[in-house]
């Protein structure tokens, strides 16, 4: 996991973001459902629930979505709340590339 500089992006919260790569790719993040997460590999980013706008305050990549939950807990603490996206991205080599362009662009 990696933790981002704090960057606003132009979309209000909602149920998905996209977010832009160095690179010029979208990536379509949604909205984590209540509750447990899956127990999938995949992309995520914290977004600050104060800022109207939201503002990344995390990005990161795991191999089971599911034992992100206590990052997630810790980062809500310290920014006072936070949403949590996610991309279920199976391919650890995708994964990987996608992450590396979106932090290359925040």
């Amino acid at each position: 996991m990696a933790l981002a500089p704090a960057v606003r992006y132009r979309t209000p919260v909602t149920a998905f973001i996209d977010l832009h790569g160095a690179s010029g790719a979208v990536y379509r993040f949604r909205q984590a459902p209540l509750g447990p997460l899956p127990a999938a590999a995949g992309n995520f980013v914290y977004v600050a629930a104060r800022a109207q706008a939201g503002r990344i305050v995390c990005c990161g990549t795991t191999t089971n979505l599911a034992t992100s939950a206590k990052a997630w807990a810790d980062a809500a603490k310290q920014e006072g709340g936070v949403h949590l996206y996610v991309r279920l991205n199976v391919a650890s080599r995708a994964r990987a590339i996608e992450h590396d362009d979106l932090v290359a662009a925040l």
